[in-house]
């Protein structure tokens, strides 16, 4: 995999060109841990930036707090980006050393949350993995019998939060970055935690990796080269995969992705198992392992339709609510505060469910405008204990345990819906509406309250922003 004949940094520029529209104008965000690979990478862009007036660079230092030294490296990252005069900034995560999966999945899963979460629309985050690590990535999915996907290891760019995360040194060695390190004169910290073999990849790289290139010298370029067929496999099954949904992927509801049950009718078991891989992963959520998507599969795909079954995974949960699968981040326990809500401003909801405000009454979220005179009264917002009557526009009044059900509402979200009270009357419910006797009038002024989901939720269902009931 190595090119001597070729520079480091015209390599670089190939790779932006290839997959960026226009690098010269771009903004870009440097993965920067202070350690050989990204103070390498970091050097490089800040040479090539340089030469592009209308692009941006800065640079981003995740500190997990894992270790004694953690704030040793980041004040070691952020001289070196001082020496740089690259803007710099730092931010800290929490992460479970007791974490299911593993505290380097955990590490992992946090760090890109953190990113996505401060990167710019439009940015680009580039990340200083280079063909070794994709190596040590193939052989570590391998050993968790992992699926094409994950044979994939590690794409050049994939989408991040509102931007692009691009990974311009895969075809580049860990040797090549050294010796480009040593000639240039570059500063980096060495990261102590690299030589704990307790974490599976530093097992791979210090232990198994040196017998294998002892036996294959060139690995590295041809497990990278079995990386791409397996991710050109995988999108082929992605492809097959959409032929099958026969739909774009856009129904939400009530904080969850939406799928029919009907989609799985007359397929095969393979074809099954890859839909439902392929539309948890497209909605942001972790796939399942083998023997969880066979107990999605059996106990929930293929549920009675009255059963209300749920299977849980890494912070993921399924659901069934008669022909319709919800997928969605883990539920915690129902909220049963009483909020006060100055109708001026939005209403942040507890947990991630997002906030309540008000809209003109042409907005397409909502249901039915809500005279304006009267939301200056005491305005609360309370979830549901039981026993509420509510009679909606055009309906009769009746308990709203009744309307719930009529609605199709699942039963998990009937505690969690945020019920609108107006001078102690239940004024408006999720799903349902406004109650009639506060609806706006000929001639009279309306405004319809709006349930927007949390940025979490938005940016794991869409792109695009999204607001109205879900």
């Amino acid at each position: 995999m190595t090119h001597p004949s070729e520079n480091l940094a015209d390599r670089l520029r190939q790779v932006l060109a290839a997959h960026l529209a226009d690098p010269r104008r771009s903004h870009y965000c440097v993965a920067f841990s202070g350690g050989l690979d990204s103070s390498v990478l970091l050097a490089l862009m800040t040479a090539i930036v340089a030469e592009w007036p209308d692009a941006a660079l800065r640079a981003i230092h995740v500190n997990h707090g894992l270790y004694a030294d953690a704030d040793r490296w980041q004040s070691a990252a952020q001289a070196v980006a001082q020496k740089l005069a690259v803007d710099f900034s730092a931010i800290r995560v929490a992460v479970a050393e007791d974490a299911q999966g593993g505290v380097e999945a955990a590490a992992r899963d946090a760090r890109y949350r953190a990113l996505a979460d401060v990167m710019a629309a439009g940015e680009v985050l580039v990340c200083a993995h280079h063909v070794d690590d994709q190596l040590e990535t193939f052989l570590l999915q391998l050993m968790r019998g992992a699926g094409l996907a994950g044979l994939a290891a590690m794409p050049v760019v994939r989408d991040l939060g509102p931007g692009l995360l691009l990974r311009p040194l895969l075809s580049v060695s860990r040797d090549e970055l050294c010796d480009w390190a040593r000639q240039n004169a570059v500063d980096w910290c060495e990261d102590s935690s690299n030589q704990d073999q307790q974490f599976a990849r530093n097992y791979l790289r210090h232990r198994i990796l040196p017998l294998l290139r002892e036996r294959w010298p060139t690995v590295a370029g041809s497990t990278a080269r079995s990386a791409a067929h397996c991710a050109e496999a995988e999108s082929v099954l992605a492809e097959l995969a959409e032929q099958d949904l026969g739909e774009p992927l856009v129904e939400t509801a009530y904080l969850a992705a939406v799928l029919s049950t009907e989609k799985f009718d007359g397929l095969s078991a393979g074809r099954v198992r890859n839909l439902l891989r392929y539309w948890i992963r497209s909605r942001g959520y972790p796939v399942p392992g083998h023997s969880r998507l066979a107990e999605i599969i059996d106990g929930v795909v293929h549920a009675r339709p009255d059963a209300e079954p749920v299977v849980r995974w890494r912070d993921t949960e399924i659901r069934r609510y008669r022909d319709k699968l919800y997928l969605m981040a883990s539920l915690g326990e129902a909220p049963d505060q009483v909020l006060a809500w100055d109708t001026d401003k939005p209403l942040a909801l507890p947990g991630s469910m997002g906030r309540l405000e008000l809209a003109p009454a042409d907005s397409a979220c909502g249901d039915g405008a809500m005279a304006e005179r009267l939301l200056d009264r005491h305005c609360t917002v309370r979830f549901r204990v039981g026993g509420e009557y509510f009679r909606p526009a055009g309906g009769r009044r009746k308990p709203l345990k009744k309307w719930l059900q009529e609605r199709g509402i699942p039963p998990w979200m009937r505690s969690r819906l945020p019920l609108v009270f107006c001078a102690d009357r239940l004024a408006w419910v999720p799903g349902i509406g406004c109650a009639e006797e506060l609806l706006a009038r000929e001639g009279e002024d309306g405004r319809i309250i709006c349930w927007q989901r949390a940025p979490e939720v938005n940016s794991r269902l869409s792109r695009r922003p999204a607001s109205g009931i879900f």
